[in-house]
């Protein structure tokens, strides 16, 4: 006889909230995930909950899960996917496909499931726009503990617009559209520059005025990986000059060279803000030079504008995924 559709819900929260994944969310994210469960059972039609009930069944699995845990994990996945993460026209899909999950990995496809409700709450306008505001308002303290992960190598054109959602954890802010976020945020976008079309002319790097729209509080580029960003912040704070020079894959030019060469004989084309020229780039690890380690993975720049005034903060991502933000100027 199959489940009370009250019961077998409950049940399965229950189950939820007992079964966090350290691996999978933070444990305020798996609270809010709970959370989110049980606000959904309690604003949802007696009609619907009985269908995604009837569809967390496990009589008609598969390969149906010989536990009583087994099987707990596969009707999780799906109250986790359906009540959180996919319309109503996704059920029926989502949960044929989990119970054709091989018995003995429910716990896997569980994992991946709240890692996607976690995204998905954290990408609603409610959360983005905490983040932003966070984002704004402390960031250094943001940067050491949320990842971002920020695209436009080549999109031209300023200001631009960024949708903004988190994806696999990190926030990520998006020129593409690719990621559906439902806020966005204009931003200064500094564009990736090859270091082959300024090596002969390092002394007038193609330079991205902050004052290209007065209304923008950010200052966004792509990731990092071997490139340097080169800035002149005006004395006062109220401008910003910037370049993003990419040493170029297959060129024989590293990072940490490049930065080099730039940091001896690099300056920013036009008639400057009357800031000093800094080039922040690959440096040798433990060498105390101005820059980012060679044995980091990876490195994000962001300027805030606040009360007029223009920062800037690197945020460097270990080889091990750790998180270190750096206040770089202002």
């Amino acid at each position: 006889m199959s489940k009370d559709t009250e019961l077998r819900i409950t049940e399965t929260i229950t189950f939820v909230e007992q079964h966090p994944v350290a691996d999978a969310t933070s444990a305020a994210d798996h609270t809010l995930i709970v959370t989110w469960l049980r606000t959904w059972k309690q604003v949802t039609s007696t009609a619907t909950k009985a269908r995604l009930s009837a569809l967390m069944s496990q009589e008609d699995a598969h390969h149906r899960a010989g536990s009583a845990d087994g099987r707990a994990y596969i009707r999780a996945t799906t109250l986790v996917k359906c009540a959180i993460a996919l319309p109503e026209s996704g059920w029926a899909d989502a949960a044929r496909g989990d119970k054709f999950t091989p018995a003995g990995q429910g716990d896997g496809i569980y994992t991946g499931a709240l890692r996607a409700a976690r995204d998905h709450i954290r990408s609603t306008p409610f959360h983005v726009n905490r983040m932003l505001a966070d984002l704004r308002g402390d960031p250094l303290t943001f940067l050491g503990r949320t990842k971002l992960v920020i695209n436009g190598g080549n999109k031209a054109g300023n200001p631009v617009s960024y949708k903004v959602a988190m994806k696999d954890g990190a926030y990520s802010f998006d020129c593409y559209g690719a990621n559906k976020g439902r806020v966005t945020v204009k931003a200064v976008n500094v564009m990736a520059t090859k270091y082959a079309a300024v090596s002969a002319n390092l002394g007038a790097l193609p330079t991205v005025d902050s004052a290209v729209d007065a209304s923008c509080d950010l200052l966004l580029t792509t990731q990092f990986t071997g490139c340097t960003f080169c800035f002149a912040r005006s004395p006062d704070g109220s401008n910003m000059l910037a370049a993003h020079i990419d040493p170029g894959l297959g060129t024989g030019v590293s990072g940490t060279a490049m930065s080099g060469s730039i940091r001896g004989g690099g300056g920013l084309a036009g008639a400057g803000n009357g800031g000093a020229f800094q080039a922040y780039g690959r440096v040798p690890n433990n060498s105390g030079l101005f820059g980012y380690p060679e044995s980091a993975a990876q490195m994000t720049i962001v300027g805030v504008r606040d009360a007029g005034s223009w920062s800037l903060y690197s945020q460097i991502t270990a080889l091990d995924g750790g998180l270190t933000a750096n206040r770089i100027a202002g």
